[in-house]
């Protein structure tokens, strides 16, 4: 878990809330520079990302950039209660979750789609 209040010039005031009966598994990476919340009775699986905050474009030909040169994209994750969050999901800033009770039946058909191509 991390709560970034410095990047480069930019100044945050960070805010990580996490809600009564969430179970996490192991190598979930919860990062915030705005706010990041989990509320109640939220099961999260192994090497989950759950970030509020991006760098934006990165290209092959800017290796000699420093990474502070780009400002941080940064938005709000809330996720609602009982929601189910499967293993290897990413979930990035402004993607809302209020309707979503279970990210685990679609990534099962994610899943299953590559492996048949």
């Amino acid at each position: 878990m991390e709560a970034w209040d410095a990047y480069g010039d930019q100044r945050f005031h960070p805010l990580i809330k996490i809600g009564n009966n969430v179970g996490m598994n192991w190598n979930v990476h919860i990062g915030a520079v705005e706010r990041v919340e989990i509320r109640d009775n939220v099961i999260i699986g192994s090497n989950v990302l759950i970030t509020d905050h991006s760098t934006g474009r990165w290209f092959r030909g800017m290796r000699s950039v420093s990474a502070v040169a780009f400002p941080l994209k940064q938005g709000p994750v809330v996720i609602e209660e009982n929601v189910l969050i499967g293993e290897n999901v990413s979930i990035l800033q402004m993607l809302p979750l209020a309707k979503v009770r279970s990210l685990a039946p679609i990534l099962w058909s994610i899943k299953t789609f590559r492996r048949t191509r």
